[in-house]
């Protein structure tokens, strides 16, 4: 009988600002729905099959457990056409199944030389260099999986931090703008780009970024003190008030929001509250 083993594994983002973690896990077989059209075991193929009538057969063929008749059909189609990458796939990952691990790692990298773009041939590849305690080439793949999966957002994301901690800043808003557009319901995304428009001056457009990322992670303390430094540069006082407040509730340790706070007090007029902001600061 043919052990389902699967591999799974999780792996943390590139740069510790990015607080994500992918967790691969690889399915038991390829889904799809396709007409029954195999052949009785031993007669031989038409010879007018084509590869993507021999894909169709192998994939009915695994689906049913018929992992070698599924190999042969997946190899005829490779004959007919060695330039599809979906083939070379859809057999490394029988050979996956069947715990060829060797013979799949093979086929996958030539799916993957042949179309680098598909995250599920790292993840296979990934898997099967884990059943062979090749941590590293797995967790390589992983990453690729990721990349692939996610366009070019994660990269942005990561330039974008770069760029904020060169003082880069336009850098930073260009690689932003792009990471919401990919992802609009990231956080950090719009966290980032607010500190960004911030630091070019833009303090109404940087709060409005800042409410997006409130919005998605409403109990955020970085959120919501930048937004309180935003809104104070923006001359609204009684709202960065009210951030800096919401932001010493969650994070009692973050001192430097009475500082800030303190300044939003004075210019409130709230002399006492500002002196007393002051004094725990210290």
């Amino acid at each position: 009988m043919i052990s389902h083993r699967v591999f799974t594994i999780s792996i943390s983002c590139i740069t510790p600002a990015l607080l994500a973690i992918l967790v691969v896990q690889i399915t038991a077989s390829c889904s799809g729905n396709f007409e029954q059209n195999a052949q009785p075991a031993g007669l031989k193929s038409d010879i007018h099959t084509t590869s993507s009538e021999y894909i169709d057969r192998g994939i009915n063929h695994e689906t049913s457990s018929q992992f070698e008749m599924a190999l042969s059909d997946f190899s005829n189609a490779i004959k007919l056409d060695p330039t599809n990458p979906l083939t070379w796939k859809l057999r490394g990952a029988v050979y996956y199944r069947l715990e060829r691990y060797q013979k799949a790692i093979s086929d996958l990298t030539r799916a993957i030389e042949l179309d680098p773009s598909k995250a599920e041939s790292y993840l296979y590849r990934g898997n099967a260099y884990g059943e062979m305690d090749m941590f590293s080439n797995a967790i390589a793949d992983f990453n690729r999986a990721r990349e692939a999966e996610s366009g070019d957002y994660f990269e942005n994301l990561k330039q974008a931090h770069k760029a904020i901690l060169e003082g880069d800043f336009q850098t930073a808003l260009a690689r932003t703008t792009s990471a919401t557009d990919e992802r609009p319901t990231d956080s950090i995304a719009h966290t980032y780009r607010g500190i960004a428009l911030h630091a070019i001056g833009r303090f109404g457009r940087a709060v409005d970024a800042f409410n997006k990322a409130d919005a998605i992670d409403p109990d955020n303390p970085a959120i919501m003190f930048n937004r309180g430094l935003s809104n104070l540069a923006h001359s609204l006082p009684a709202n960065a008030v009210s951030d800096f407040s919401s932001a010493l509730l969650l994070d009692s340790s973050l001192s430097v929001a009475l500082k800030h706070r303190a300044v939003a007090y004075d210019q409130l007029g709230m002399t006492s509250e500002a002196e007393a902001d002051r004094r725990n600061s210290n």
